[in-house]
């Protein structure tokens, strides 16, 4: 899946496997701020069991920063992905209402077994997941989706009617996929 949009991020590539929870997250890089191996995705903080696969820009990530400084936290690289591992880590999911920014992610804490997939409030950042015999697949673009077997793209005709006609989806459940 991941080869499949290698376009996305092409400055480097990651894979996280929890053979447990039977998760894979793969990411591909595009650095921007913290052009250093410190940023390698997926990030993971092997203590606490979370790792996070994350595509975006944060604004405010400094002040975030110099808040979790504050609260005891060390910081190994200079860039934004590291303040969200963190953030996660202090706040929980409360931190996402925190940022400040476009961003697409997925988290997974091991200690609580749970995925996180979580966007901006403007949803800039694409973000598409699909349950499929009793798994979750996540990925910035449905090409990806295109590498499973037996996976083929159907159309919300009703979604596809509506975001034609007045250019949103009235539905926030639905999707321009079908399934």
């Amino acid at each position: 899946m991941a080869d499949s949009i290698s376009h996305r991020g092409p400055d480097d590539h990651g894979f996280y496997r929890d053979p447990v929870a039977g998760l894979v997250m793969a990411h591909r890089r595009l650095s921007i701020i913290d052009l250093t191996e410190a940023s390698h995705q997926p990030m993971v903080d092997v203590p606490r069991k979370v790792a996070l696969a994350y595509n975006g820009e944060l604004y405010n990530f400094r002040d975030l920063r110099r808040e979790l400084q504050s609260l005891g936290h060390a910081f190994h690289s200079s860039g934004d992905t590291e303040v969200v591992l963190r953030s996660y880590i202090e706040w929980g999911v409360g931190a996402f209402e925190r940022f400040n920014g476009m961003f697409a992610l997925a988290l997974w804490d091991g200690a609580s077994r749970t995925l996180h997939l979580a966007r901006d409030a403007m949803g800039i950042k694409p973000l598409y997941w699909l349950p499929r015999d009793g798994e979750v697949c996540f990925a910035s673009e449905v090409k990806a989706f295109l590498a499973l077997p037996d996976f083929q793209i159907q159309l919300n005709e009703r979604s596809l009617r509506q975001y034609l006609e007045f250019g949103y989806v009235f539905d926030e459940q639905a999707s321009m996929l079908a399934g």
